[in-house]
């Protein structure tokens, strides 16, 4: 199930152990949901981080090392939940997250969609 409410990009649900780190240190969360461009993560115990901070994200895909590395700013909480924007990623993070993003939409052209609003909000940043 794909939500799409008043976004540009389009959540997939991707439920995942992650770690989300604010400066050297790290704590365990959940994702809820993944887009290009945000995160919805469980917030964990003790998480000191206020609106505005940025944060890390860094999603394990497997036992070899391939993960998808998401620089954020936490924008908003609610429920027990952190809703992140992503700022920036290497070209590995985002050839990942392209592809996760791909594979759960099933869809080319709402995924090019997503990758059109990506680039626009670059070039206008």
């Amino acid at each position: 199930m794909v939500t799409e409410d008043r976004r540009d990009f389009t959540r997939i649900p991707f439920q995942r152990t992650a770690s989300l780190c604010l400066g050297s240190q790290c704590w365990a969360t959940e994702v809820q949901d993944l887009s290009l461009k945000g995160a919805l993560v469980t917030r964990p115990g003790h998480w000191p981080a206020r609106i505005g901070e940025y944060c890390q994200l860094i999603l394990a895909l497997d036992d070899v090392g391939d993960d998808i590395r998401l620089s954020c700013t936490l924008v908003g909480t609610s429920e027990g939940r952190l809703h992140l924007l992503v700022n920036e990623m290497d070209v590995e993070s985002a050839s990942r997250l392209r592809r996760l993003v791909e594979l759960n939409l099933g869809n080319p052209e709402l995924l090019e969609r997503n990758l059109g609003n990506l680039i626009d909000n670059q070039m206008h940043h």
